[in-house]
């Protein structure tokens, strides 16, 4: 084997036509009952509007506070992951709508993170000039090509369930990454309740619907009991949890560090009254 046909080989496949072949066969198929599609789509739906609410919320909030929530790695991996899956795999026509929309609104916050990102970065003046760049030409692209690699190698193994085992890990760096900043930031900017519990409730929905389609159609779905999904599942639920601890914590260190500075600022007016 040559050099050049290694570095051809490493160069992700897109395979249109299988998987054009694989989402016919998966909308032929017969559910063994009437409600299973119905209801575990309900939950579906549910997710979509909600993890929709939170990333306009998320990009509202990143304009107010000119400032972002969701990591910088974690945006890479979302928007190319969300693309990826709303353009060039789509699944079917409601998840396409779906993941197309929601790469649709990581746009406007991958434009609000360019705008402010470099404010959070002031520690470190190289990544706060060179931000852009970074975000641009070196984190995407890394992102998209490692996303698209993983599809390239899997989908003639694993076929559709290929969407799921690749969001999966983004989910969860996603809602990680937002733990680990308010925790090294200190500061709740960019963060909100509202962007938890929206992005929480529709985690849950999540994994209500795929288990659900796994215990009614185990023969189409089961992959979502395995102890992978099983992982993303619990793995999701628990960092929700962490989440809204580590932002009731970095809130109250807000508040008292507000409230220490007011006393301080009181105190030096009261001492100027005293001199005059």
């Amino acid at each position: 084997m040559s050099y050049t046909t290694v570095l051809r080989a490493g160069i992700p496949k897109i395979h249109r036509e299988l998987w054009d072949e694989l989402r016919v066969q998966a909308m032929a198929l017969t559910p063994p009952n009437g409600h299973v599609m119905p209801i575990s789509n309900a939950f579906s739906a549910i997710c979509g509007i909600l993890w929709s609410a939170s990333y306009v919320l998320l990009t509202l909030r990143a304009f107010r506070d000119r400032s972002y929530g969701m990591p910088i790695f974690a945006l890479c991996l979302n928007i190319t992951c969300e693309f990826i899956y709303g353009f060039i795999y789509p699944p079917d026509p409601f998840n396409t709508i779906i993941f197309a929309g929601w790469a649709i609104i990581d746009v406007f916050l991958f434009i609000a993170t360019l705008r402010y990102g470099k404010h959070e970065w002031r520690h470190a003046p190289m990544v706060a000039n060179n931000l852009g760049a970074i975000i641009v030409f070196l984190g995407t692209p890394v992102a998209f090509w490692l996303q698209m690699a993983f599809a390239s190698e899997l989908i003639p193994v694993i076929g559709r369930q290929i969407v799921w085992y690749g969001t999966g890990p983004v989910q969860i760096i996603l809602s990680l990454g937002g733990v680990m900043q308010l925790a090294s930031r200190h500061h709740t900017r960019g963060h909100s309740l509202h962007i938890w519990w929206t992005r929480a409730v529709g985690t849950l929905a999540a994994n209500a619907c795929f288990l659900y389609r796994a215990v009614e159609w185990p023969e189409r779905f089961g992959y979502a009991a395995g102890p992978i999904s099983l992982f993303y599942m619990a793995a999701a639920t628990l960092i929700d949890i962490l989440y809204i601890l580590t932002y009731y914590m970095v809130k109250n260190y807000e508040s008292k560090v507000a409230q220490e500075a007011k006393e301080e600022a009181v105190g030096r007016k009261n001492e100027k009254g005293r001199k005059i």
